[in-house]
């Protein structure tokens, strides 16, 4: 499968390399390294995808949608 260009550069382009925003990268850069992501990882020019999910563990009828969620993330 061949790389797009996308028509646009990805809004979190700004967030993760704007040198003329140093303070912000950083705070932006920090929050995600916490989560595990490298900055090699949030720099590369590919998009960043939030999935968000209205599921919980208090409810059985609504658990299929953590699941689903875990899934998803996979799956990208």
């Amino acid at each position: 499968m061949s790389a797009r260009t996308p028509k646009r550069p990805f809004r979190s382009r700004e967030w993760f390399a704007a040198p003329e925003r140093a303070d912000m990268t950083a705070v932006y850069l920090e929050r995600f390294m916490n989560s595990g992501v490298t900055p090699e990882e949030l720099r590369s020019g590919k998009p960043i995808i939030g999935i968000a999910q209205s599921g919980s563990d208090l409810a059985p009828c609504n658990l299929i949608h953590v699941q689903l969620a875990q899934r998803v993330k996979a799956g990208i």
